[in-house]
């Protein structure tokens, strides 16, 4: 049954319900405030809770990738036993546990059914004026899509025949509101379909321009940035290409790392190496932080206002490991440690050092000998209340790389370098270093994995493995053989390039249930 009345204290509560009450919603609700005027849909899509809800969960979020390492000893003073198990080999605990079922479905359904609210009124409500009821529109079209490709890409294979999530159109009740789910190409194609109605509509309503003190509010140049990323991921190059130029054309700043008052660090403490009878030595190491809490900016309808990379402000607090994910070996190995700003603002910060230290009785002589340099240091570059903040929105950055990627997939290296030169003359502290690259595609991936630091690693790898490069990239891990005995055999974890449930995310049990889908 159709819904006929809803209101807006119902819309904005759906935020915070059980993850299966989207689909067992009643057609009618009681309320204070029933939607009936375009301005209502007009403000609840401004609603800045669709990107900065800090429960969602992006699979990088996770220890899901070749570039974190927590190791057993460092695990043992630093971490728990929620940490540990955060790992696409854990497929009981990411299956059952209530944390996974709220940040990586919940929260992206609930806002799929708001959505579909929006459009459903959108002829059922006062009227104001045709632009209006077009932002409304173009708005809820793209937001779908978007959380749909999420969805995407942390439960489907990267196979257009596996099955897929179906597609969240409507806003029946349970059980007619439940979507087949189909296959990952049907999937696609009405992500696909979404985002050209939702241009169009923006276009209509002439929200073709970029506004960073409205950065809340979806327009062309997001929406371009948007679909670069979405098509990088299927391996529409010629479109993710041409989607990147035109999202650069609207809004195309980029930072200058070295020189923004928003990273510079300061030394918090020192910390005592110990000598060989296991007292301070003399030698002391610096745990270096951010001056202050990098708590977010702020402004109006914007968020992280005083960061003018981002398209669309969308962030997500660490569910698990909160700070103490530490870098593995390759991705430190990455790094030009003398000159990339990323390194010296981001990481350099002996995080986990300080976290273990032996004042307050943490790692002793042998741990801290044992430990190795990259394991010293985390990813910090926004906070949020204490929080460690990750960006999922997309960015400047990503489009310049989106662009490096797909050059260099043409065969233009000359061009792919300049596009990298470009990015990395922001992020390095000498211009000479930040051109001492070449255009390959590996030069291009090694970048990616410098500039998002975990974020985006777990997507390259599926696309990079199952996709049409085939590119078998493996790793391994050490890890407890049970993470709640501290005592337990340290095994090698091997992560394969062709095991497809290690790049797709179990679907929730209670979830799967209602759904009545199989199991990934």
């Amino acid at each position: 049954m159709k819904m006929k009345k809803y209101t807006i204290l119902s819309v904005i509560g759906l935020f915070m319900v059980t993850s299966c009450s989207f689909l067992e919603e009643t057609p009618d609700k009681s309320g204070n405030a029933t939607i009936n005027t375009m301005e209502q849909l007009y403000h609840l899509m401004g609603n800045s809770g669709f990107y900065n809800n800090i429960n969602y969960m992006w699979t990088e979020n996770l220890l899901f990738s070749d570039d974190v390492q927590v190791s057993p000893y460092v695990y043992k003073k630093t971490g728990n036993a929620k940490v540990y198990q955060a790992s696409v080999a854990d497929r009981d605990f990411l299956q059952n546990n209530p944390v996974m079922t709220g940040a990586t479905w919940t929260e992206v359904y609930n806002n799929m059914f708001t959505f579909n609210v929006v459009l459903d009124y959108l002829d059922k409500v006062v009227q104001t004026t045709p632009e209006m009821r077009e932002q409304v529109r173009g708005e809820a079209l793209f937001n779908r899509a978007w959380f749909h490709f999420f969805g995407l890409v942390n439960y489907c294979q990267y196979d257009m025949k596996a099955p897929g999530i179906g597609y969240r159109d409507n806003t029946l009740a349970a059980p007619d509101g439940i979507p087949a789910r189909k296959t990952v190409e049907y999937t696609v194609s009405r992500i696909l379909a979404d985002l050209d109605a939702a241009e169009k509509a923006l276009v209509a309503a002439g929200r073709t321009t970029f506004s960073l003190d409205k950065n809340f509010r979806v327009t062309l140049p997001s929406l371009n940035a948007a679909r670069a990323r979405i098509e990088l991921y299927l391996g529409n190059y010629d479109d993710a290409m041409k989607a990147a130029d035109a999202a650069l054309k609207g809004h195309s700043a980029l930072h200058k790392i070295s020189d923004d008052p928003m990273y510079v660090k300061s030394v918090i403490k020192s910390i005592d190496i110990l000598a060989a009878d296991g007292k301070p030595s003399g030698e002391k190491i610096e745990f270096k932080d951010f001056k202050t809490d990098l708590n977010a900016q702020f402004g109006g309808d914007a968020f992280f206002l005083e960061y003018e990379e981002l398209y669309l402000p969308q962030f997500m607090v660490d569910k698990f490991g909160g700070s103490v994910h530490p870098m593995s070996e390759s991705l430190y190995n990455l790094y030009d440690r003398e000159h990339d700003a990323r390194w010296k603002c981001f990481y350099d910060n002996n995080y986990m050092v300080s976290f273990g230290s032996f004042e307050a009785g943490g790692f002793d002589k042998e741990e801290q000998e044992n430990m190795k340099e990259w394991e010293r240091h985390v990813y910090r570059r926004f906070n949020l209340f204490g929080n460690r903040v990750m960006i999922l929105g997309p960015t400047t950055a990503e489009m310049y790389l989106i662009l490096a990627e797909c050059s260099a997939r043409k065969g233009n290296t000359a061009k792919a370098k300049e596009y990298l030169t470009v990015l990395r003359k922001s992020r390095f502290t000498e211009d000479a270093a930040a051109a001492k690259i070449d255009g390959t595609l590996q030069d291009v991936l090694d970048e990616r994995r410098r500039e998002f630091a975990g974020i985006l690693r777990f997507y390259d790898l599926k696309r990079l493995n199952f996709g049409l490069d085939a590119a078998g990239i493996t790793y391994s891990k050490k890890a407890l053989s049970n993470p709640n005995d501290f005592n337990s055999t340290v095994i090698d974890r091997k992560f394969s390039s062709d095991d497809v449930k290690l790049y797709t995310f179990p679907i929730p049990e209670s979830e799967r249930l209602l759904l009545d889908w199989e199991q990934n």
